[in-house]
């Protein structure tokens, strides 16, 4: 169970990582500087960017509701997926931060480790 919190805490901390810093560093990756309209790409970008955050917290907080009201608890194959699933997002979701990526590589992460557990 232990683990279980763990990993979604800071998978989720990791997504608030993403939408809180200031400089948007995967929105400005995300758009090739010959755009002529650059602002309104980045304004595009930022509400992808923060659709795509925003679900994946929720899907987090009903997950973490799940696993503290005990309908998710001892059940082991939902807590080793969830802790794999969860860990792993954890992981590209730093991956993403650190190295600045594209923000359409939010889709696929959103599905695998947000939507899907």
């Amino acid at each position: 169970r232990g683990a279980r919190v763990i990993t979604l805490v800071s998978h989720f901390a990791l997504l608030l990582t993403v939408v809180s810093r200031s400089e948007y560093e995967n929105v400005n990756a995300s758009i090739p500087f010959t755009v002529s309209n650059r602002l309104s790409e980045v304004d595009s970008h930022k509400n992808e960017l923060r659709g795509l955050v925003g679900a994946s917290i929720a899907c987090i907080i009903v997950e973490l509701v799940g696993i503290l009201s005990g309908i998710t608890l001892h059940v082991a194959s939902v807590s080793i997926l969830s802790v794999v699933t969860h860990g792993m997002g954890a992981l590209f979701t730093a991956w993403l931060i650190g190295e600045a990526w594209d923000t359409s590589s939010l889709v696929p992460m959103f599905l695998l480790f947000a939507l899907f557990p």
